[in-house]
């Protein structure tokens, strides 16, 4: 009888299967109960709730990030030429709008869970870059599949959608504004590769508040065109169109718009538009003039400042020595 050989992976296999049980375990458990617990930090238990700016942002967020995740799976997938209005099979559509109401689900947790920390908070989810230079896996991932979602297919659902709503899109031009989503969708694709590169430090973005050894150039006419491509004509395309896509293709995915009330739905969606458009408006104009932040303002230079932020998001690391980097570090 040929000796056993042992190995010592086989003694090592069912600890680490066990350990990642318990690992996983101990997750979904502590997930799942601080899930509908809101605990305010101590900078905002002692402000009053505002009721009204908190419903003005997780409606405007509700339409935009979970109906609108749905559109853009929805829309995307009528431009690509997988199902359409006509011509196309009732097992394909239905399949699809599958697909779009399980994206909804997937992003109305998403939705709960930004909610939860802006209401603990009062700020949205601060950029990894300025905690520390480790490349997290798992937010990398959750934080550009939403991006691709929401911002490429959705740039492309935005053109899509509202081109219909508005009675843009005829049977004669539909191949043009299949062309032109396409199109639109392609650019916001590049733009989701610089976000990308951007996030692991492989290249500079600048930030408004961001101190600039040039200070004089700061108003260059690089930076007063990149600040209307970003914030006027992309938020235009992903906050304006998008509302007006976001109704209009929701409200097809659950079966609430057929071809029968078009025409019923259609003032809807220019209300909604409307409404964003003001909203774009008031946001681009104080944005501006410096009165409003999307996004957590960034932290000082001090590394005090960058400490505070790194253990109230993480506590775990609250012994991470913090430490400023140089313009050399970045570029490497």
């Amino acid at each position: 009888m040929p000796p056993h050989h042992h190995d010592d992976d086989d003694d090592d296999k069912p600890n680490s299967l066990s350990a990642n049980a318990r690992w996983l375990r101990a997750y979904l458990y502590h997930g799942f109960r601080d899930c509908f617990r809101i605990h305010r930090k101590e900078h905002t238990h002692l402000k009053p709730f505002d009721y009204l700016g908190y419903v003005q942002l997780f409606l405007a967020k509700f339409l935009l990030e979970v109906c609108g995740a749905g559109g853009a799976i929805w829309g995307s997938s009528e431009i690509l030429g997988f199902h359409s209005a006509s011509g196309s099979s009732a097992a394909a559509k239905e399949a699809w709008r599958i697909v779009s109401l399980i994206v909804c689900g997937i992003f109305l947790v998403r939705f709960w869970w930004h909610a939860k920390h802006y209401l603990e908070h009062d700020r949205e989810f601060p950029p990894i870059k300025f905690k520390h230079r480790r490349l997290h896996k798992l937010p990398f991932v959750q934080i550009f599949s939403a991006k691709m979602v929401l911002e490429v297919l959705g740039a492309a659902g935005a053109i899509w959608g509202p081109s219909d709503a508005l009675t843009l899109r005829t049977a004669d031009n539909r191949r043009l504004w299949q062309v032109a989503s396409g199109l639109v969708g392609i650019v916001f694709w590049m733009r989701w590769i610089w976000h990308i590169m951007a996030y692991c430090l492989c290249c500079r973005t600048r930030r408004r508040g961001d101190v600039d050894e040039d200070a004089h150039l700061h108003w260059s006419l690089f930076s007063i065109v990149g600040w209307i491509v970003e914030v006027v004509l992309v938020r235009f395309v992903l906050v304006v169109c998008g509302a007006i896509g976001a109704v209009w293709g929701f409200a097809e995915i659950v079966t609430l718009r057929t071809p029968e009330n078009s025409d019923q739905w259609r003032p809807i969606c220019w209300g909604v538009g409307v409404i964003f458009l003001i909203r774009w408006i008031l946001q681009t104009f104080a944005y501006a003039t410096g009165g409003w932040e999307e996004e957590m303002p960034p932290p000082d230079e001090s590394s005090r400042d960058l400490k505070a932020v790194m253990d109230e998001e993480d506590p775990e690391l609250a012994d991470t020595p913090v430490q400023t980097l140089s313009e050399e570090d970045q570029e490497k």
